[in-house]
């Protein structure tokens, strides 16, 4: 399986976190606690678990799709935004699709 990094689960619990079902809350946190190795610098990006059952990528792929979406409203409605904010903005839309991607892959194996 591949491994996340400790800023991708953290975005994740975030975004899943969000859900208004308890019971996808539920699912990817005893996934998160059942799968606690993190990708590290230097480290292996893959562990021998098996991949991310598909019904965990489906709540997280929900969860930062709706992440995604709210960060591109604020944009979107934020008429006095400063350069600073809205390139945070950027590079946080831009980091949800490089997780969205990595959960993709990680779900096919």
């Amino acid at each position: 399986m591949y491994l996340l990094s400790a800023q991708a689960r953290e975005m994740i619990d975030e975004a899943v976190n969000a859900l208004a079902d308890p019971s996808q809350r539920q699912l990817w946190h005893r996934w998160a606690e059942q799968h606690p190795r993190v990708l590290h610098p230097g480290g292996a990006a893959r562990d021998d678990e098996p991949p991310m059952s598909a019904e965990v990528a489906l709540v997280v792929l929900t969860a930062l799709r709706e992440m995604e979406t709210t960060r591109r409203n604020n944009r979107s409605a934020s008429v006095e935004i400063s350069e600073d904010d809205l390139s945070d903005l950027d590079n946080e839309i831009t980091y949800i699709g490089a997780v969205t991607r990595l959960i993709q892959e990680a779900a096919r194996g």
